[in-house]
């Protein structure tokens, strides 16, 4: 089956009346047909069913007509175009006095962290969402400030029980401190002092030149543990280590334990070792030494005491040797107070204490400081 299209008069005037021009059949392109200035004209191929083209279809448009239309309809052409400009400025001037400018107030109240700027938009005639944006930051901006109110007050509390805390922190050490060296020096001096005082009485009778020379060393010594306890106090120096050198202050310390506890001493303590010990390292080995000497004496019952200061693997390790009783420390249940007092100190000046004892062998306390040695 074939289908055609009917090109008649009547159907060409009625497509040329839609289109507003003037339509033909021709046999072929019909170019070389006068063209003037008011006249335009198209072509276009009517194919066959092999696709040849069997005519060519003409649209002529008189110009001069529309240019004529167009002449008449210019005024209301500008009267077009002149409202569309004015109804753009209006559109953007209210875009910027209605959307714009509000939403620059509020990001610049946001960025400065100031609601002050918003006033303009709590005024009457501004958008009521605009209003109420703005007024939702300005309440924002109110329980931020009570906010950053009770930060700061909850900062100044904390960082006041802190320094609280610290105080009593240092209180607490300065009262351990305290203790700790009463027992080791204070103590032992009138325990020393005592135990001599106990013999004056017989020595009266039979040797009364020993009493008395025993008298005025347990005032010698009572003087001095009181000048310590003054010291202790105003959180000086030890007495002790005032103008001596440390091997000075050991072989005093020897001869007050020996004239309450008779026995063999030998220190082994050069004076160019103990020059690389600090003031607070010296005083710390002092109070170890006195302790260590107290329970070999007093405890152990040891006839020969040593106090070494050697130099093992670059440190310099501070030792008191004793041939007493000796104990067995698995057997110790719980080390007692002057134990425990001089694994503190010992830890106090960074170094490591090690007590080393056989029953019937005697004791090593040994004192390794964390100070390497050139």
């Amino acid at each position: 089956m074939v289908a055609a299209r009917l090109w008649s008069e009547a159907h060409l005037e009625t497509l040329g009346k839609l289109v507003g021009g003037q339509l033909r059949l021709m046999e072929s392109e019909g170019r070389e047909t006068g063209e003037s200035e008011t006249t335009m004209r198209l072509w276009r191929p009517l194919a066959s069913i092999d696709g040849r083209a069997v005519r060519w279809l003409e649209l002529k448009y008189d110009v001069a007509m529309w240019a004529q239309v167009l002449r008449n309809d210019r005024s209301e052409l500008w009267v077009f175009a002149g409202s569309g400009l004015l109804m753009f400025a209006f559109l953007s001037a209210a875009l910027v006095a209605w959307v714009l400018k509000p939403l620059g107030l509020i990001d610049l109240s946001l960025a400065r962290d100031d609601v002050g700027v918003l006033q303009p938009l709590l005024r009457r005639g501004v958008s009521a969402e605009l209003a109420r944006v703005a007024r939702m930051i300005e309440a924002s901006a109110a329980q931020k400030a009570v906010l950053c109110r009770e930060v700061v007050e909850r900062r100044k509390v904390e960082q006041a029980l802190r320094d609280r805390d610290a105080e009593v922190q240092r209180a607490y050490a300065n009262l351990a401190e305290l203790g700790r060296n009463l027992h080791d020096s204070v103590i032992q001096s009138l325990y020393a002092t005592g135990m001599g005082l106990s013999s004056v009485a017989k020595l009266c009778r039979t040797r009364p030149v020993e009493a008395v020379a025993r008298l005025e060393q347990a005032q010698q010594t009572l003087n001095e543990t009181i000048a310590e306890v003054r010291r202790f106090i105003a959180g000086m120096e030890p007495e002790a280590l005032k103008d001596r050198t440390f091997r000075q202050a050991v072989e005093e310390l020897v001869n007050r334990m020996r004239a309450v506890y008779p026995c063999a001493a030998t220190i082994d303590v050069a004076d160019g070792d103990a020059q690389l010990l600090t003031l607070p390292v010296q005083a710390h080995a002092l109070q170890i030494a006195r302790e260590a000497l107290s329970n070999a004496l007093r405890h152990g019952a040891a006839k020969h005491v040593r106090i070494g200061l050697e130099r093992e693997d670059g440190r310099l390790a501070f030792t008191v040797e004793d041939d007493g009783r000796g104990f067995d420390p698995a057997n110790l249940l719980k080390p007692g107070l002057g134990l425990t007092n001089i694994d503190e100190r010992a830890r106090e000046i960074g170094g490591r204490l090690t007590v080393s004892s056989t029953p019937g062998k005697g004791t090593i306390v040994k004192l390794t400081l964390p100070r390497p040695v050139a």
